[in-house]
């Protein structure tokens, strides 16, 4: 559920600021959104291993990149 969450909360910020990831093509964005799509639409859908995956080798880097994006956004680098 918490995946669900990040990827509406990422198709959010985009909608707000859509070059805001553009400078982080490491992650994979669209991706991330889609995602949120098959989780809240397409549950049966969802491959436990996928989500592992996700969860283990994905999350941090992600929130590497959210950190940085948030302190160039916020001034606090």
């Amino acid at each position: 559920m918490r995946l669900q969450v990040v990827g509406e909360l990422v198709k959010k910020i985009q909608k707000i600021d859509p070059d805001v990831f553009e400078k982080y093509p490491e992650i994979e964005w669209q991706n991330i959104m889609k995602l949120r799509d098959i989780i809240s639409h397409h549950y049966e859908h969802v491959d436990h291993e996928i989500i592992y995956d996700i969860c283990m080798n994905h999350l941090p880097n992600l929130k590497n990149v959210v950190q940085l994006i948030y302190k160039y956004k916020t001034g606090s680098m």
